[in-house]
């Protein structure tokens, strides 16, 4: 795909009469997968002569990603998945254990939606995650801020008024330390979502290091690590007889 075109994905923001943001962010490329596993009364799939009663499903959709008041979450855009997939549990095994590796591991398509090909848009990098840490604490002050805004006209509107009862006043004073005493928590709160995105970006990277880890140590082999374990033992050994 490096020679298809690179397009921004689309944020639409949702007004939905509160003081929460709320956006939903599209692009062609976004997608959704789901795994499972699936009891059946005994089925039959490709490249297996036994009746199963028990496989594994993956399904792929359409994805988009939600954004309300700085909690993030990936879904599927529709019900219906633009394909599913079965496996046994020796195809999913195989296949886990084996990528790169073969020609491909059969499997059952158990659902398709038909249509032409279409190779789609790579995703443009549209928003860093400092950038995106930027935003969301920029949103949350400013929410903030509004509500204390609010608060201050009213008051403002009373002094105005110039004939205020202590009702009216008492109503007031109360919204306005409830905006100021709630402040810090609230703040608070945006920036433990945060310090959850950098730890999921933290066990990301992790994830990535034993999967690359894995895949040196499945190319080499067991006993090519092990010849170069004592290999290296050994160059140890000569340093601490000179």
């Amino acid at each position: 795909m490096s020679n298809t075109e690179k397009v921004t994905p689309v944020i639409t923001w949702l007004d939905d009469k509160t003081s929460t943001p709320q956006s939903v962010t599209n692009h062609p490329s976004f997608g959704m997968v789901t795994v499972g596993r699936v009891h059946t009364n005994g089925i039959k799939l490709h490249a297996s002569d036994l009746s199963h009663q028990e496989v594994i499903e993956l399904r792929f959709y359409e994805g988009e990603t939600q954004d309300v008041g700085g909690v993030v979450r990936h879904r599927q855009k529709r019900d219906t998945p633009l394909l599913s997939v079965q496996f046994s549990p020796a195809q999913w095994a195989s296949m886990i254990s084996s990528f790169g590796m073969s020609d491909g591991v059969p499997c059952t398509l158990l659902s398709k939606r038909e249509g032409k090909l279409t190779h789609l848009p790579e995703i443009a990098q549209y928003e860093t995650t400092r950038q995106r840490f930027d935003r969301q604490i920029k949103e949350a002050a400013t929410a903030e801020m509004e509500k204390l805004m609010e608060s201050v006209k009213m008051l403002a509107a009373l002094s105005a008024k110039g004939k205020a009862n202590k009702g009216e006043l008492a109503a007031a004073l109360n919204k306005l330390q409830g905006v100021v005493a709630n402040m810090p928590s609230n703040l608070a709160y945006t920036t433990e979502l945060i310090q959850e995105s950098v730890n999921n970006i933290v066990s990301s990277g992790r994830a990535e290091i034993e999967a690359v880890s894995m895949g040196v140590a499945t190319r080499l082999g067991i006993g090519e690590i092990s010849r170069l374990a004592t290999l290296d033992d050994k160059s140890k050994g000569a340093n601490d007889a000179d």
